[in-house]
């Protein structure tokens, strides 16, 4: 339960990127790191970009995407990491 729970929590502070919940979803996160508690791949780069560590995160979205071309996964996961790679992308030209 807690993982929802947790997963629940960062996606909040993530969608309202106040100044605020960013650094509300910082704290949980890094809390969640000292504790050992596994945190999902999307939440990790979500907390990547947060932290203004973009290249990293698309990176790792990159790699993710690499994987999924050569898997039956959801074509809904693809979909999902092809945009987070646009936007990175977009974001590290600008």
């Amino acid at each position: 339960m807690r993982p929802y729970v947790r997963e629940l929590q960062l996606s909040a502070y993530y969608n309202v990127p106040t100044a605020a919940n960013v650094a509300e979803l910082l704290r949980v996160a890094n809390d969640m790191r000292q504790y050992g508690e596994m945190m999902s791949p999307r939440l990790r780069n979500e907390a990547f970009e947060t932290a203004g560590r973009r290249a990293e995160a698309l990176s790792r979205y990159q790699a993710l995407q690499q994987k999924l071309r050569t898997s039956s996964l959801s074509s809904e996961l693809g979909r999902a990491v092809d945009e987070a790679v646009k936007r990175l992308s977009a974001a590290k030209s600008s």
